[in-house]
């Protein structure tokens, strides 16, 4: 079956997100699972992750993609960065597990100024 998404915002609710694609007629999506510009991510509230994993079921939405903060750079000479880094991945990856995501979109970073061996 061919699938066709759209990545959609989730300013207003996840419940909104997904009700936003299926209005303009698509069976997948993409979010973000949190705001891409900023180190903390937001903490899920387990009622709306419930809802939200209701309404792809009876909306038919999947996959699920999530976009990573664009912040990421697992590579980075700076210790400062790269443990920002390694935080905000883990905290992508536990709301990717909690969302019921089926994939997730990285961007592993730069290693500028090092080698790159």
């Amino acid at each position: 079956m061919l699938r066709i998404g759209i990545h959609t915002s989730i300013a207003g609710s996840l419940c909104g997100a997904a009700e936003k694609a299926a209005a303009l007629g698509c069976n997948t999506f993409q979010i973000f699972s949190s705001s891409p510009r900023m180190w903390r991510g937001s903490q899920l509230d387990t009622e709306e992750v419930r809802r939200f994993r209701r309404s792809r079921e009876k909306l038919g939405l999947h996959p699920l993609v999530i976009h990573n903060n664009y912040l990421i750079n697992l590579p980075a000479a700076d210790p400062v960065v790269r443990a920002r880094s390694i935080q905000a991945f883990r905290a992508e990856l536990e709301r990717a597990i909690a969302l019921g995501a089926d994939f997730l979109v990285m961007h592993p970073g730069s290693y500028r100024g090092q080698s790159a061996e």
